[in-house]
């Protein structure tokens, strides 16, 4: 099996929240919003005012290591 830069994934049932998601990244949360925006991020359910957004590990993953 090649090596990646992504960490091994046994968490891609995870989510976090758009706080959790800003403080890995270092970024706002309005970036985070402009992220999901851009679909570079995946939510789990549909985005409705009101709601907490929950977005997944694996799109995390993904955006954090797009080679891996």
């Amino acid at each position: 099996m090649p090596r990646t830069n992504a960490p091994e994934s046994h968490d891609d049932l995870w989510c976090f929240s758009k706080t959790e998601v800003a403080e890995r990244l270092g970024v706002s949360e309005r970036t985070v919003d402009r992220l999901l925006a851009a679909r570079k991020l995946t939510v789990v359910g549909n985005r409705r005012r009101g709601t907490t957004v929950k977005i997944t590990a694996r799109s995390l993953r993904k955006y954090m290591y797009p080679n891996g």
